[in-house]
């Protein structure tokens, strides 16, 4: 479904489209990308960021983005803090058995 995040692992397109519009029904929405980057689902040795979903604190948000800017393949210069509304789109890439490629972003407006 998300197959064409696959242009977001270079800088050069990100350069272009730093911006994701999320549209439902009722809303339209921008998000700005903090990072992209490359992980192995469903492993032990990959980043776990489906399991992140409301943080618990401060901390435990912080700890998010900065893992998710930590395995950025390029740094987008921007980041997010403690009270922002983030997206997470995932698409398998095949790099990997259960490879995935995650864009996270957050909500701007």
């Amino acid at each position: 479904m998300f197959g064409s995040l696959d242009k977001l692992t270079s800088k050069s397109f990100y350069d272009k489209h730093k911006i994701i519009q999320f549209n439902t029904l009722n809303e339209q929405r921008e998000y700005q990308i903090i990072a992209v980057f490359k992980t192995i689902a469903y492993s032990a040795s990959g980043f776990r960021y489906y399991d992140f979903v409301n943080a618990e604190d401060e901390a435990h948000f912080n700890e998010y983005v900065g893992r998710c800017k930590e395995l950025a393949l390029y740094d987008t210069g921007v980041t997010a803090k403690y009270g922002d509304k983030l997206l997470t789109l995932s698409t398998c890439k095949r790099f990997a058995e259960n490879g995935r490629l995650v864009v996270v972003a957050k909500k701007i407006g």
